[in-house]
């Protein structure tokens, strides 16, 4: 995920992608990539969250 945060790196699984798959699945698959990993990202948050929150 680190990767896709940087515009160079997200451009280059892009093109990668684009080769075996096709442009359109590419951007769909990058996007969907990002979608699910700021998810567990937040997900990650919350329960966090909640368990400093029970530690109180």
């Amino acid at each position: 995920m680190a990767a896709l945060a940087c515009h160079a790196e997200k451009k280059q699984a892009t093109q990668a992608v684009s080769k075996v798959e096709g442009v359109s699945f590419a951007a769909q698959f990058i996007e969907a990539a990002e979608r699910h990993y700021i998810d567990r990202l937040s997900v990650n948050v919350i329960e966090m969250r909640l368990h400093g929150a029970e530690k109180r």
